[in-house]
């Protein structure tokens, strides 16, 4: 009898642990989980132009940009470039040429840090 009871515990013992698992994975989807306060999303430039930019969900559903090319400015004239997101299929999906060439200033090869806020939400 000590026998079948140890079996039957074992057994229970593994259902539980199988519920716990199956039980504690959550049921919001990944995009509604990074898109709240505090998620992150980057870009890194490693070609011919260098650098990194951020973007950060605030509070207030405002998002902070912040950024700085190191190397592949050539020219000190900022209305020489455009800057603009592309999705992964590289279609431009958001044009920031305005909203960054009125705050940076260039020094070949780079430019100075970069950061605007209230320029929309990560989705």
């Amino acid at each position: 009898m000590s026998k079948t009871s140890f079996i039957i515990a074992i057994f229970a013992l593994v259902s539980l642990i199988f519920v716990g698992l199956t039980q504690s994975t959550p049921l919001v989807p990944l995009e509604k989980r990074f898109s709240g306060t505090g998620a992150v999303a980057y870009c890194d430039f490693g070609d011919k132009v260098t650098g990194r930019f951020t973007w950060t969900n605030i509070p207030g559903n405002k998002c902070r940009v912040m950024g700085q090319f190191n190397t592949g400015l050539e020219s000190p004239d900022v209305n020489e470039y455009s800057f603009f997101l592309e999705d992964d299929k590289e279609t431009k999906v958001h044009d920031l040429t305005e909203e960054i060439a009125s705050q940076i200033h260039i020094n070949p090869p780079g430019n100075d840090s970069f950061q605007r806020n209230n320029c929309g939400r990560l989705n």
